[in-house]
Parts: structure tokens; C-alpha cells; sequence
């Protein structure tokens, strides 16, 4: 990086305030955004102009926080300013900029993904590029190539797949039966709990760390509250609850996912399901995400996603659009 920590240079100018005007409502409809109910409140903390070979197109790649949440969140969004769109799909427009040019989300712009090739070392035509669609928390770009490219993260691609978010989805509004499905991904999920328990530490839950879990629901809640002030009338039960679980005997500590939901697991024709994402909740300390934990904490996460499926269903009815 020419830059130290990929800060903008003198000789170039930082995004307007009309670029982040148009990125404040946009942020919120992505399915990785993680802030609060309220608006964004975004300050950029750096803003790199990647070089390119595409003349017509300007190649930024902007870290931004949103103020708006009680913990601040941090995103890093690639941007591509054209004069016009070209090719780029309408779903992938991100707004206005300046001087009749349109702001197109990075990913789905080749000038973006030739720039970040060219930062790689490596010549953009040589790496047919594609965004991977799905459930996901972040953007995937794939590159198909013979061999593996020198990149700085790399994991094997598995082609013809779907998410299970998707095949849930496809099964509920069509009310055909998932019980296979659901049986298939249960025994999946059960082998996962057994090899992480195989080659991970595990721990008794004794009252320390019964405390320091239940520590860390209070916490977790106490951001929600405050995020959505709506849930307020429920929190005299929920906290009951803790307190309830907390006073049970807990299985043994082990390592979990720790963010499992349906959009981490996906179907492979020949293999099943496959469960993907193991680094858990993006917002926990590194330290949380590596601790002990209990197994069911993931099975509770799938059982919120199926309600989630059914929930979109409720919004679809009713000419809502799910986030």
C-alpha cells in the first residue's frame, strides 16, 4: 500500500458529504450492515483511492463508522464512481455523486476488482471474477482460476450450492415439507458439536463460568435494549429466564460456531450440508468468539433463523420487503 494504514493522500480529495448522503440510506437495506434501528451516523476513519486501469472509473475503498449504535461499528465499503452506470445492475447502484456521476457498490464493478487484482500483483484478465450471492455477512468475491491465486485470504470455492436460507425459504412458499431437510441439517449441526468438542478444549460449567456467561446475556441485552427500545416491555421476563438458566446444570463448555444461523450453511450436491463461517459474531471481542461456550447456544441461533424464514413470509403477504 502506497499509503500507511490505506489513509487518503494529500493530492486526493475525501468523499463529500453528498457521497455520504447517499450511502447513509443505503448501508441499512445491506445484508451485512449490523447497526442500530436508528439512521447511520457515518464519519469516515479512512479512504483509499485504489489505481486502476479503467479511465472513466474512480476506484475508492472507504472504512466508515456509524455513531448511531451504543457500540460504534465499523464498515469497510468499496466504492466505484462512473459517470454512468454501464453495466452494473440496478441493484448494485448505491446513489448519486458528484457532477452527474452514480456511485455503484465496489463488488459488482470490474473496475473495482481489477484495481484490487492489480493491488494483488496479479493481471485482472487472467481471474474471471464473479460476487458470490447468498446470506452472508460480508461481500465474496470469486475468482476462478486453474491454481491459487498469492492471495492474502483463500478457502476452497464449492460450485452449484445454495444456502440453506435459500432452500428453507423455497420450501416454506411453496408449503412443501422440510422435515428431511431440517432432519439432515440437525445431524450435520451434531457432527460439527462433536469434532469442535474433539479438537477443542472443553471445560466444566462450574458457577464461574456460569457467571461470566450470564454476564455476557446482560450485556448483549442491554445493547438491544437500547438499539430497540421497542422490546422494553418484555425485559422483566427475559431477564427471569436468564436468571432460571443460569441457576440450572449446563453441559460441558466447548468451542461453537457461535454466529449459526442458515445463511452459514450450505447445500452441496454429493456431500449435504456443509456449515461454513467458524470466526462467530463479527461485533465480539476475538476473545468471546474463542471461548467455551454452550453448544446450544447454536441451536438456539438456527431455531431463531427458521423464524426468521417464517417472518419474511409474514412481510412478503403483506408487501414488506425483509432485511
Amino acid at each position: 500500500m502506497s499509503e500507511p494504514h490505506g489513509r487518503r493522500s494529500a493530492d486526493e480529495p475525501p468523499p463529500t458529504e453528498s457521497t455520504l448522503a447517499e450511502l447513509t440510506p443505503w448501508l441499512p437495506r445491506q445484508r451485512w450492515f449490523t447497526g442500530s434501528a436508528s439512521p447511520p451516523r457515518l464519519r469516515v476513519l479512512a479512504d483509499r483511492r485504489l489505481r486502476g486501469d479503467d479511465e472513466s472509473a474512480t476506484v475508492r475503498v472507504l472504512v466508515l463508522v456509524d455513531d448511531a449504535p451504543a457500540k460504534p461499528v465499523v464498515y469497510q465499503v468499496p466504492v466505484v464512481e462512473r459517470v454512468l452506470a454501464g453495466a452494473s445492475p440496478a441493484t448494485s447502484v448505491i446513489g448519486r455523486g458528484d457532477a452527474g456521476t452514480i456511485l455503484i457498490d465496489g463488488p459488482h464493478d470490474l473496475a473495482y476488482t481489477h484495481a484490487l487484482l492489480a493491488e494483488l500483483g496479479l493481471d485482472a484478465g487472467d481471474f474471471p471474477t464473479d460476487v458470490l450471492a447468498g446470506e452472508q455477512s460480508n461481500t465474496s468475491i470469486i475468482c476462478r482460476s486453474p491454481s491459487a491465486p498469492p492471495f492474502a485470504f483463500a478457502q476452497e470455492f464449492l460450485p452449484d450450492v445454495e444456502d440453506a436460507w435459500r432452500v428453507a425459504l423455497r420450501a416454506a412458499s411453496a408449503h412443501a415439507d422440510f422435515t428431511s431437510g431440517a432432519d439432515a441439517l440437525g445431524r450435520a449441526t451434531a457432527e460439527v458439536h462433536r469434532d469442535l468438542a474433539r479438537l477443542f478444549p472443553t471445560v466444566p460449567a462450574d458457577a464461574a463460568a456460569r457467571t461470566t456467561l450470564a454476564g455476557a446475556w446482560i450485556r448483549r441485552l442491554a445493547i438491544a435494549f437500547d438499539e430497540v427500545p421497542a422490546l422494553q416491555p418484555q425485559r422483566r421476563a427475559i431477564e427471569d429466564i436468564y436468571a432460571a438458566a443460569a441457576g440450572e446444570v449446563w453441559p460441558a463448555l466447548q468451542r461453537v460456531h457461535g454466529d449459526y444461523h442458515l445463511g452459514q450453511v450450505i447445500s452441496v450436491p454429493g456431500r449435504g450440508w456443509v456449515v461454513l463461517d467458524f470466526e462467530g459474531e463479527p461485533m465480539r471481542p476475538i476473545e468471546e468468539r474463542r471461548a467455551p461456550d454452550l453448544a446450544l447456544r447454536d441451536i438456539a441461533g438456527m431455531l431463531r433463523s427458521f423464524d426468521y424464514v417464517a417472518g419474511t413470509l409474514r412481510l412478503a403477504r403483506t408487501g414488506c420487503r425483509y432485511r
